[in-house]
């Protein structure tokens, strides 16, 4: 193998937007600035920040930074796709401000894209720290391309600031970032997985921060708001003709995949959510020929977002334990495998997401 430091081909251009990220910004800085692959340029994007952000990023002596200052407000997207269009690398790997990465991040990244040339966008796996840097948890995602596009009808697929990928995505205008919703990396794995190959690597090349100010925290409901429509149309596109209510997709992310306690509080029958959840990825798993890594996935979904288990009410127990029985059939090395980790991880007091 050939040494890709040198490589001109493998050039990365990291692309970093950052509003009032102090005091985390520093550190997702020099996670980028210490990495072990020396062949990228950094292309910081400032919207701005009303911190001391400012300050800090004219401090830096790095002589491979683009550093750019918005002379007004325009938000996360349009920064993103200002620094796509100043980038000159083959490759553009994304950052946030306030999460870390490995130092050999982008080492294993494009020794894997030597390696299999063929894929177009690479994340990976991440653990989960907290606002003192203390890991809470770890995130994890499926690696294989078909996985990953199913996975995708419902989730996001990748860890967005763990991406990398090839630069010729966005030769395409219609492939740029997209303003019209709030969750811009959700929207464009809906518009491109159908045509480019993904993967996510097994490693944990990040570490995901998760704080009171994430974006995703603070915009909860518009986020999901979003999700729906990003779903629906891709359904259409994609011509995927499943019965599935705008009502049902709203609840799946809002009261299933996430506000699980809220959902409680709410009496949302989280196990009516999980059956349609269920029946829907019977469909996909019929027509699709999906890597079968997926069914951990999905599984691990019902399994965490499901069942309460209220020994109140028996007719709800009764039809859990007809749910739990029916996923066990059709599924049960998935099924026992999930338990195990659902297990595992209440004993050593770790979360997932």
């Amino acid at each position: 193998m050939p040494n890709l430091d040198k490589n001109s081909d493998f050039k990365i251009s990291v692309i970093l937007t950052n509003y009032n990220g102090m005091p985390f910004l520093e550190k997702s800085v020099d996670s980028i600035i210490s990495q072990t692959y020396k062949n990228f340029e950094l292309i910081i994007v400032d919207d701005c920040s009303t911190d001391d952000s400012s300050k800090f990023l004219k401090s830096l002596n790095f002589d491979r930074l683009k550093l750019i200052f918005n002379k007004k407000n325009i938000g996360q997207t349009l920064s993103l796709n200002k620094a796509i269009k100043l980038s000159n690398g083959s490759f553009i790997a994304r950052m946030d401000s306030d999460d870390i990465s490995t130092r050999n991040r982008f080492k294993e990244q494009i020794n894997y894209f030597k390696e299999n040339p063929e894929i177009d966008i690479l994340g990976s796996q991440a653990k989960i720290i907290n606002k003192s840097d203390i890991e809470i948890g770890e995130i994890d995602v499926p690696s294989k391309h078909s996985a990953i596009w199913a996975y995708s009808l419902m989730h996001n697929p990748f860890i967005h600031p763990s991406i990398l990928m090839k630069k010729k995505i966005f030769t395409n205008p219609h492939k740029a970032y997209c303003n019209k919703h709030i969750n811009q990396d959700f929207d464009l794995w809906s518009r491109i997985l159908l045509n480019h190959k993904a993967a996510n690597i097994k490693k944990r090349l990040l570490q995901y921060r998760v704080h009171d100010s994430n974006m995703t925290k603070t915009y909860m409901k518009k986020n999901i708001v979003s999700n729906v429509s990003i779903i629906k149309n891709r359904l259409k596109k994609e011509k995927i003709f499943f019965k599935i209510k705008t009502g049902e997709i709203f609840k799946i992310q809002e009261y299933f995949s996430d506000s699980r306690k809220v959902a409680d509080k709410k009496n949302i029958d989280r196990l009516k959510l999980s059956k349609i959840y269920f029946r829907f990825y019977e469909f996909i798993l019929t027509k699709y020929k999906i890597d079968k890594e997926f069914n951990f996935f999905f599984i691990n979904r019902i399994l965490t977002s499901s069942f309460k288990f209220n020994f109140i009410n028996p007719r709800k127990i009764i039809s859990e334990i007809i749910f739990l029985t029916k996923i066990f059939v059709k599924f049960p090395k998935e099924m026992i495998i999930v338990l195990i980790k659902i297990f595992k991880k209440k004993i050593y007091g770790t979360k997932s997401s």
